[in-house]
């Protein structure tokens, strides 16, 4: 799956490339452009406007769109679960289930920001390791376009005792069933 990611991006940087040039830019596409440039050419080239599509995009859409694909390709269940402790009343839970019907978990759902609430993978000691990091991906064939989103030691919390080992793997999760999802629509012939 990592060379024909690799191949796409290298694709896209250079459709973002020519148009750069098209508009007198004349340096190369740098991670901080990436976002930005991929929407000048997905509006270019195909008429298709990010802010358009947001409102097709909603959040219990998603979170269903997410169940479907989890219930497609791994047999799970989800069932809403009640009198199950949360932290803030926005939090909402799912008692998950395999296809034999056998209790596997308990999704939380918490998509909020709000105050003393952390978001994402906080990270400390960043500096260390970027060299190793920069060097591990050049061999891998990292496009330089690309910023690394998550490094190593942003991952200390997970066995810092705070409790967060279960919601960071839900991340792991989500891109688990994007590329399952995304693999299963492929064979279907829907991409």
């Amino acid at each position: 799956m990592w060379q024909p990611a690799v191949a796409r991006v290298r694709e896209e940087v250079a459709d973002m490339q020519q148009m750069a040039h098209a508009e007198g830019a004349g340096s190369p596409i740098a991670p901080w452009d990436y976002r930005f440039d991929a929407e000048k050419v997905r509006k270019a080239k195909y008429d298709l406007d990010e802010a358009e599509l947001k409102p097709h995009l909603q959040l219990e859409q998603l979170r269903e769109a997410m169940f479907w694909a989890a219930t497609q390709n791994y047999g799970f269940s989800f069932t809403p679960a009640v009198g199950v402790p949360v932290g803030h009343p926005d939090v909402r839970v799912w008692e998950v289930k395999n296809a034999e019907g056998r209790h596997v978990a308990f999704f939380y759902f918490d998509p909020y920001a709000r105050a003393g609430k952390r978001s994402g993978a906080w990270m400390n000691a960043y500096r260390a390791q970027e060299r190793f990091e920069r060097e591990a991906l050049a061999q891998l064939g990292m496009p330089p376009e690309i910023v690394m989103r998550h490094r190593l030691p942003q991952f200390a919390h997970i066995f810092a005792g705070e409790g967060y080992s279960a919601g960071y793997y839900s991340y792991l999760w989500a891109d688990t069933l994007t590329a399952d999802a995304a693999g299963a629509f492929l064979e279907a012939g829907g991409l």
